[in-house]
């Protein structure tokens, strides 16, 4: 539940000038997820890390170029 609370807590930083004022107050990942808990989004640490690394794998996939084996 909580990695949905991530994408719906970014959705909403998104589109509310005021949630995006006050995470941009935030000096520590601490202080970032009591902003999240405010608003009643339930995300974790492990959340936001989870998210990079997938970022990252997704990432590398979309760059990567990689070619077929050829079956001989």
């Amino acid at each position: 539940m909580s990695r949905e609370d991530l994408t719906r807590f970014i959705h909403s930083v998104e589109h509310s000038y005021t949630l995006r004022k006050k995470l941009k107050g935030c000096k520590t990942v601490t202080e970032l997820l009591e902003l999240a808990r405010e608003y009643r989004f339930t995300i974790n640490k492990n959340d936001l890390e989870d998210d990079e690394v997938s970022e990252r794998i997704d990432n590398w996939f979309r760059n990567s170029v990689t070619t077929p084996f050829k079956q001989s």
